[in-house]
């Protein structure tokens, strides 16, 4: 019997302002980035990427999820970079990225000592705006955007002809 797989993943989740004032501040770059340009709809930095987890471990990560705590903090974004060898253009935090940091590995060792397996390479903060961005470009310096964290989502992700179709989970 086949069981129910879900790829599932933990992200900071901006709110619609925010996502808004990304795609404003970043649109420019990312359209002559000439990558594929991630629509602002699905925004998001990813704390802990879980993969597919069969139906029964889905109430485990929500579980997990939930007893993170979050204590709510500033993050600023507002530097843009290439990361040549993933083929990305990213916005990093430019101030909060320590307690981000803090937060990812405290997630992390959670989902860790419940069985979940992670990746092992070190956290580091972005929100991807483009992929299969193949050079670099000289980008404008971009306006600091502040981000009021104050939680963290369980996200199911799902492929479609359109491209990926994120959906939150409730925790």
């Amino acid at each position: 019997m086949n069981e129910r797989m879900r790829r599932l993943f933990v992200a900071l989740w901006p709110s619609d302002q925010l996502r808004h004032d990304i795609e404003h501040e970043t649109r420019s770059a990312a359209h002559h980035s000439g990558g594929r340009v991630i629509p602002s709809r699905n925004f998001h930095i990813t704390l802990a990427f879980l993969g597919s987890l069969p139906e029964p471990r889905v109430l485990d990560a929500i579980t997990c999820v939930a007893s993170t705590k979050v204590a709510p903090f500033e993050l600023t974004l507002g530097s843009l970079s290439w990361w040549e060898r993933q083929e990305l253009l990213c916005v990093e935090p430019s101030s909060g990225a320590d307690v981000l940091n803090e937060l990812a590995v405290s997630l992390q060792n959670t989902l860790r000592s419940e069985g979940f397996a992670l990746e092992r390479r070190a956290f580091r903060p972005h929100l991807t705006l483009a992929r299969d961005v193949r050079r670099d470009h000289a980008f404008k310096p971009i306006r600091q955007l502040q981000w009021q964290v104050h939680r963290m989502e369980l996200v199911e992700s799902k492929n479609a002809d359109t491209g990926s179709i994120y959906t939150i989970l409730p925790t």
